[in-house]
């Protein structure tokens, strides 16, 4: 019984998890053309949904966090998924900008939680040597089940004929989550001094550790994520790649991230320095990616490889929440997550707008795109070797710190 009561709090929280990164990561943009011309959104209207989301679910993140120490997550938890499917039930009900954007907000404040409350499960229920690899499991199984979707949802899309009955069924989903949550899902004894919160969040802010962690962490994420979801299908088709090679190609980054998350949290339990896996893994996805930008073009399935294992190495960026939640006493983890995943979201979204700024301004100068994706390009590889520079400065873990 002891032995279950972990995995199914697990579960749980991993299916909303999943639930969550489903709704953004391959709902919102596979159903963009569908949507686009079913309510005549402009691209101004489309940027202008993207910057709800982000920013909604970013600032959130260490509200979240002190909430979470404050309250119950079961009551979180299951006032999050609510807020979700009613955010899904307007959002597919709309037939103007105005519900759309709504829709996305209450999404976006409903997956505010998903992040945080995935890291409070796992502190929670599991100990700090087992807490590496559950959390990098969490995270393999969420990201590969986008990859998977990524190519199950189009053809639901195309034969519905519509994108609003694949949000409805997505709106159901979360309904059996919210049962299952509300019947199931157990709170962990631990005691919350709630007097005590904004002193712990005092000493998050203070910590220097934490900046350098999530620094690390956000520039190696950011740079992964950014390019993944924003530009490497545009810069695969610049190559002549067809939508499909380019989306396979895209793909691979996703899995080989998927994979390597509970695999560095497997290693980082047995390898003697975590800072040296850090270090490793850093320098290859910096040549991994250099590879990327300046070859010329390579053969698909060569591609596809470099791909996965630049995915792969660049997974090793989930460690800077095991040193987070490593150098913090029990109090002030949730909030420590919560500033790591705040740093993670800004950094996607403030790399990604300037290589966006850099394409634009010398595309003025010049008619060959692939030179200027490239010169673009290189702020992500500016990116991880600034995150290989804050690594340098990451002490070393000291697993025994804080022992609840």
């Amino acid at each position: 019984h002891t032995k279950i009561l972990p995995w199914t709090m697990w579960f749980i929280i991993t299916a909303f998890v999943v639930c969550t990164l489903l709704i953004a990561n391959v709902y919102y943009p596979i159903i963009l053309p569908d949507q686009q011309s079913s309510i005549n959104m402009t691209t101004a209207m489309v940027g202008t949904l993207s910057f709800i989301s982000f920013f909604v679910y970013a600032f959130l993140q260490i509200p979240v966090a002190i909430w979470a120490e404050q309250y119950s997550l079961k009551y979180i938890l299951l006032i999050s998924i609510g807020i979700i499917t009613a955010g899904l039930f307007i959002y597919i009900s709309a037939h103007t900008f105005m519900p759309l954007a709504l829709g996305r907000t209450l999404i976006a404040i409903g997956s505010a939680f998903a992040f945080i409350g995935s890291a409070a499960v796992s502190i929670q229920w599991f100990s700090e040597k087992e807490f590496p690899f559950v959390f990098g499991l969490m995270q393999g199984i969420s990201n590969l089940s986008v990859v998977v979707f990524m190519l199950i949802m189009p053809i639901f899309i195309i034969n519905k004929q519509s994108w609003r009955p694949v949000g409805l069924t997505l709106a159901l989903t979360t309904i059996v989550i919210f049962i299952l949550a509300l019947f199931f899902f157990r709170q962990a004894k631990q005691s919350k001094n709630r007097s005590a919160i904004f002193t712990s969040l005092l000493n998050v802010l203070s910590n220097k550790q934490v900046w350098v962690a999530s620094a690390f962490g956000g520039l190696l994420m950011g740079s992964l994520v950014g390019f993944g979801a924003n530009w490497n299908i545009i810069y695969q088709k610049t190559y002549a790649h067809t939508l499909y090679g380019a989306s396979i190609i895209n793909s691979a980054i996703f899995l080989g991230f998927a994979i390597g998350n509970p695999i560095v949290g497997w290693l980082s339990e047995r390898w003697g320095s975590t800072k040296k896996l850090i270090l490793y893994f850093t320098t290859a996805t910096f040549l991994l990616f250099t590879i990327i930008v300046l070859a010329h073009k390579l053969a698909f399935l060569l591609i596809v490889i470099i791909m996965f294992v630049f995915g792969f190495s660049a997974s090793v960026s989930i460690l800077a929440f095991t040193i987070v939640i490593t150098i913090l006493p029990p109090a002030e983890r949730n909030i420590g997550v919560g500033l790591c995943n705040t740093i993670i979201n800004i950094s996607i979204a403030v790399i990604s707008f300037l290589v966006g700024m850099v394409i634009d301004a010398v595309t003025v100068h010049t008619t060959a795109h692939l030179f200027a994706e490239r010169i673009a390009l290189s702020l992500f590889l500016f990116a991880i070797l600034e995150s290989f520079v804050f690594a340098l400065f990451i002490e070393e873990p000291k697993n025994n710190a804080h022992l609840d």
